[in-house]
């Protein structure tokens, strides 16, 4: 009995991690004026109207914002003009799950 739910278990969390897998891109384009920040990624992967994402320089955060334009090559976010100024090209955004 105890093997089954020990592979009950697994499977749990296997479905449970599923759910939680993020969608990476990279910054192309950082407009700190605007609070604009474009990222490589489109519509295919994920990056839709109104979806959070956010941006990091290794494990940290930097900045979050929300998509207001996408296509299918690239997307666009507005995040917060002061943060804006410490986003770099070649940064870390990460689709963050709904």
């Amino acid at each position: 009995m105890k093997p089954f739910f020990v592979r009950l278990i697994v499977i749990v969390i296997a479905v449970a991690l599923v759910g939680q897998v993020a969608v990476a891109a990279e910054v192309t384009r950082v407009n700190p004026s605007e609070g604009h920040v474009y990222v490589n990624k489109g519509k295919p992967a994920g990056f839709v109207v109104g979806a959070k994402v956010c941006i990091y320089l290794s494990s940290e955060e930097t900045a979050c914002g929300k998509i207001f334009r996408t296509t299918d090559s690239y997307s666009v976010l507005k995040v917060d003009n002061r943060k804006a100024r410490h986003i770099k090209y070649g940064m870390k955004a990460i689709l963050m799950a709904s």
